[in-house]
């Protein structure tokens, strides 16, 4: 070969090398959405019958799913912080506020629904919504600001929490707790690792009573509804998102 033809292959195979260091780091970004979608269903399929494990695995991916009807994507919403780094904390209050009146009034509709047509049973995962949402949105700002390590390190901490606790399940709905749990977890440590900005109390009130809330419709479908109905006045009363939310988030 000649030295032009020797020197491409060489800067190929960097590119390549390069591209095959960044998968574990790319993939640590998402370790905790991957952990409830597929890693713990996986371990779990061993232990549990099909039909347990797939009943975990409609729920999570209901859950999941919703999030993708949220107005604004999730590349809006990255391309939004990326765009406004400066005022990153102003914007990340409007795009909180917005999600959680969007998710916590579509979460009552939900439940209201899932309760007269289906077991209680199916009715759990719905609590998760918000937070989950919020906790995607919470991910987007550390990457816009370039907080990366931070985020890798938070996700292999609520992994190593999840695959500690799993061995302790026994049922569709302690897994459904547990992935309440863990969800709130990851996003309560964003939270707290995250610069002040004026939504973080309610944030951290309402992801504090996630777990709380799931635990609570374990006993009662109606105590759950009645806990996600507080949060939602709360939300509406003291973070109220309107037109004009909407249109600075879009522009």
């Amino acid at each position: 070969l000649s030295r032009s033809a020797q020197l491409i292959f060489y800067l190929k195979l960097h590119e390549v090398m390069s591209m095959i260091i960044l998968i574990p780091r790319l993939f640590s970004f998402t370790l905790v959405s991957n952990l409830f979608t597929n890693i713990i269903p996986f371990y779990l399929s061993s232990i549990f019958p099909p039909q347990i494990v797939a009943l975990f695995r409609i729920q999570v991916s209901i859950v999941q799913s919703v999030t993708a009807i949220f107005p604004l994507n999730n590349k809006v919403i990255s391309t939004i912080l990326f765009d406004q780094r400066d005022n990153a904390c102003a914007v990340l209050d409007k795009l909180l506020a917005f999600s959680i009146n969007y998710f916590y009034l579509l979460t009552t509709v939900f439940l209201t629904i899932a309760m007269v047509l289906y077991s209680p049973e199916y009715t759990q995962a719905f609590i998760i919504l918000p937070i989950l949402h919020a906790s995607i949105i919470m991910e987007r700002y550390f990457l816009a600001m370039e907080m990366r390590k931070a985020l890798v390190l938070i996700n292999y901490i609520i992994t190593l929490f999840a695959c500690t606790t799993v061995i302790w399940v026994s049922s569709v709905q302690q897994m459904v707790l547990l992935y309440a749990v863990g969800i709130s977890l990851y996003l309560l440590l964003m939270l707290t690792t995250a610069p002040k900005f004026r939504l973080k109390p309610m944030m951290l009130y309402l992801t504090l009573s996630c777990p709380l809330t799931v635990l609570l419709s374990l006993k009662s479908s109606y105590i759950g509804i009645t806990a996600i109905l507080i949060c939602l006045l709360l939300i509406l009363k003291y973070s109220p998102t309107n037109k004009n939310t909407w249109t600075m988030l879009k522009a």
